[in-house]
């Protein structure tokens, strides 16, 4: 396996921002449910005021870590790796692009539905690169910039989802209640996956006193990978009573309807149990020094 780029920003944008270049849409969700080809447009625009030549290509990407970092892959992949590849089977109606000032091109791709494409799911990029047309000079060095647009795609026929919440890391809240929850989900199955659910903060009487969404962002997470997942708790009310308390997760995959379900206890302190405790400490003390007189 040989590493092309290692992240991509949200925007899908690795480079070329000062240029006012873009390739639309970053994100591309797609799934095949017969046996013809599929085709799709990208958009290739150039804001700026001189004209762009664009160098196209297509690679796979997979997962580089476990916080959702994307890792380009060569065009052909290992043996592990091609059940999930993507990048063989696209076609690029061209291979360069030149987009003048203040225009835009449309880049055709088609991805051919042969037998060798494993029904579950692929994952492939199209790559814009900027030619770099400044000569390097010495120790100067031309750097190409890029965009990307990453395909998730689909293929119907046996598709295996399942999605285990692993572990749960909280900080310990004896003297004080933790304010997120980092969550690992492992996806088995064969195909991308986007966590849903809640957890919820419930005290002694099962009364939910705080409250966390898991993946607002609705992040993806490729087969066979692990991904970890920061929830944000927020309280409703400011005072915390101290004692035994429940966390409870309920998380499910978009498709499926039925939540699983995670539960824990522990026991919280904080600065109201200690205030708490030294009063009753003063209380005692007088009690004891009036019972003595």
């Amino acid at each position: 396996m040989f590493l092309l780029a290692f992240l991509i920003l949200p925007s899908g944008v690795i480079g070329v921002e000062n240029k006012g270049a873009y390739l639309s849409p970053p994100f591309v969700d797609l799934e095949i449910v017969d046996k013809n080809d599929l085709e799709f447009e990208l958009e290739l625009g150039n804001k700026g005021e001189k004209d762009l030549v664009f160098e196209l290509l297509v690679l796979d990407f997979g997962s580089l870590d476990e916080s959702g970092g994307i890792a380009f892959l060569t065009a052909n992949p290992s043996k592990d790796e091609r059940k999930y590849a993507l990048a063989s089977w696209m076609s690029l109606e061209k291979s360069e692009v030149v987009v003048t000032a203040k225009s835009k091109e449309v880049v055709k791709i088609t991805i051919l539905n042969k037998e060798s494409l494993l029904p579950g799911g692929h994952y492939g990029a199209v790559l814009a690169t900027l030619r770099n047309e400044e000569k390097s000079e010495g120790d100067k060095v031309g750097l190409n910039q890029s965009l990307a647009s990453l395909l998730y795609v689909q293929k119907s026929g046996n598709e295996k989802r399942n999605l285990v919440l692993r572990n749960i890391y909280w900080r310990n809240p004896t003297l004080k209640l933790f304010d997120e929850v980092e969550l690992r989900f492992e996806n088995n199955g064969n195909t991308h996956l986007v966590p849903r659910g809640k957890v919820e903060i419930k005290n002694i009487f099962n009364k939910p006193v705080a409250k966390g969404i898991i993946n607002e962002a609705s992040a993806k997470i490729l087969p066979e990978t692990f991904r970890k997942m920061m929830v944000e708790i927020k309280y409703f009310e400011k005072w915390k009573w101290p004692g035994k308390y429940l966390i409870e997760i309920d998380y499910r995959f978009d498709g499926r309807e039925t939540f699983s379900k995670y539960q824990n206890s522990f026991y919280y302190v904080g600065v109201e149990g200690i205030i708490f405790l030294f009063l009753g400490l003063i209380l005692g003390l007088l009690a004891w020094q009036r019972k003595k007189r």
